[in-house]
């Protein structure tokens, strides 16, 4: 069995992940404690001998905590381009002192539509929060990652969304950094809360925050193996971030430009790549694989609550409405929203904002009052899309909620089609209590979905095949999805893979729809 280090104990000095792919190039990440010389070694796995070998000088900015990316080969003049839907390995090493800053490996993508391979499947994931309140790995935790890592491996994953709460700075509640008495290890002078801390300050402090939450080998083996596209969600910031009316004072700003900086430092750069205007505004993002698209929406840089709510900006909005117009031939689409679409019913919502202690998790919910206006206007916008394609596969990928399941979203009268969203959460954190409760049962109460001045649509729990038929599924969890060509459109399958009771290692599928 792998380590399980404890919360702090920090072997982290040095680490690599594998950030967006294309047919040609890669964007790796890493983090090395030691600027100077670094050697970057690309080969192909079929291919014994063609290893190429390029040296760069690795000069992180002075406040991203040693992390930086490079663009492979184009950040390299007078390299070849890489071979399309090829398997390659890479390693990085310290030139001075002969270190290992990391290795992995990575899969190019198809060069044109036509060249999609006829099934490819991609993992999804969200919610990684290990730790008991002792700074213990939750052994569960720990064993699901790998479960998780066997599970891609056996699917043959081509890459992975991670679709927000890759790490936690308010949970376990004894080692959150909102805790005083927690804070006051964290040696800031002249500080006794984080909400007093500066921008820069925060930004440290979520930094070391990254790394203590990723120092699990089965986190890092994730990262290193497969392409990832990561998203922002509260958890990263704090929880419920931007719901609450409060966050939009002085001191949540700071608050706000620290964390987000830290976020693009172990996150957002592999993704968006170097910003020399500063931290983007918004870190939605977009790719294609082949004859499919997938667009990622950022509810969290741009939402607030209070008398002029909004989950999202009209600038992302449009966005997407132009993302989605140039995708009208694709096969299917995906949009990733980190807050599921479908999961409570907007009587519960209301309802639960009554308890003073889940008011904030109410109003976090697309089904609150202050989020329906916007809610509507993107599920119209999808709607829209669905009429001028309906052979297309159009899904919803979400996290979030510590649960899995899969919805069908069937319109109704003249507005015929289907849209599904497909849930993967939690990784590895477990959840015991209301929270537990409330994601085995909350989903059984949302039946129908109301667009103000629209259609409405009936919310259908999915079946699964044979035994695999646990939906919703509260245990830890990953996300399979495949894509399958069948010639005029593709078709979509959904499965949620949990662990083996008696050895939590090992993957066992819990929910599978069969092709849709």
């Amino acid at each position: 069995p792998l380590p399980r280090p404890r919360f702090g104990d920090l072997r982290f000095p040095c680490a690599v992940a594998v950030g967006t792919v294309g047919p040609d190039s890669v964007r790796l990440w890493l983090r090395s404690d030691r600027p100077g010389p670094h050697r970057l070694e690309v080969w192909p796995l079929d291919a014994g001998n063609s290893r190429r070998s390029v040296s760069w000088h690795f000069t992180p900015a002075e406040d991203a905590d040693g992390t930086g990316t490079l663009l492979y080969p184009d950040g390299f003049p007078g390299e070849p381009p890489l071979a399309p839907l090829r398997r390659h390995g890479f390693r990085i090493t310290r030139e001075a002192d002969g270190v290992l800053v990391g290795e992995g490996r990575f899969e190019t993508f198809p060069a044109r539509a036509e060249d999609t391979p006829p099934v490819f499947t991609f993992g999804l994931l969200s919610c990684h929060q290990p730790f008991m309140s002792s700074g213990d790995v939750f052994p569960a935790s720990a064993a699901m990652l790998e479960a998780a890592r066997t599970t891609l491996e056996s699917h043959d994953a081509r890459f992975l969304l991670m679709c927000g709460d890759q790490m936690y700075v308010d949970e376990p509640r004894a080692l959150s950094l909102f805790s005083p008495r927690f804070f006051r290890r964290a040696g800031v002078a002249g500080r006794a809360r984080l909400l007093e801390c500066s921008a820069d300050e925060v930004r440290r402090l979520y930094q070391l925050r990254h790394r203590q939450f990723w120092d699990l080998p089965g986190w890092r083996a994730l990262q290193a193996g497969y392409p990832s596209w990561l998203m922002l969600d509260d958890h990263e910031v704090v929880n419920n971030w931007g719901a609450e009316p409060e966050h939009s004072g002085p001191a949540w700003r700071r608050l706000d430009q620290g964390s987000r900086a830290a976020y693009f430092d172990y996150q957002g750069s592999r993704v968006l790549g170097p910003c020399p205007a500063g931290v983007p505004d918004t870190f939605d993002f977009s790719f294609d694989y082949g004859s499919t698209g997938i667009y990622a929406m950022d509810l969290r840089s741009q939402r607030r609550g209070g008398e002029q709510p909004r989950v999202y900006s009209p600038e992302q909005l449009a966005r997407l409405s132009t993302w989605l117009d140039a995708h009208q031939h694709s096969r299917a689409v995906f949009l990733v929203l980190s807050v599921p679409m479908v999961y409570v019913a907007s009587w519960a919502s209301m309802g639960i904002s009554l308890l003073r202690s889940h008011r904030g998790d109410a109003r976090d919910r697309w089904t609150h009052p202050w989020n329906l206006p916007d809610r509507d206007r993107l599920l119209g916008l999808l709607l829209a899309h669905q009429r001028r394609c309906p052979e297309q596969r159009v899904v919803l990928l979400s996290g979030d909620v510590h649960l899995g399941c899969a919805f069908a979203i069937d319109w109704l009268g003249d507005a015929r089609g289907t849209m599904y969203q497909f849930t993967s959460s939690a990784v590895t954190h477990l959840t015991h209590g209301f929270s537990a409760w409330a994601a085995r049962h909350l989903p059984r109460t949302e039946l129908l979905l109301k667009v103000e001045d629209g259609p409405a649509a009936r919310l259908v729990r999915m079946d699964g095949v044979g035994d695999a038929d646990h939906n919703p599924y509260g245990g830890l969890n990953v996300g399979v999805i495949e894509v399958h060509d069948r010639g005029a459109h593709s078709t979509v399958r959904f499965k949620l893979v949990g662990q083996d009771p008696r050895h939590p290692d090992q993957p066992v599928t819990v929910f599978d729809t069969g092709e849709l």
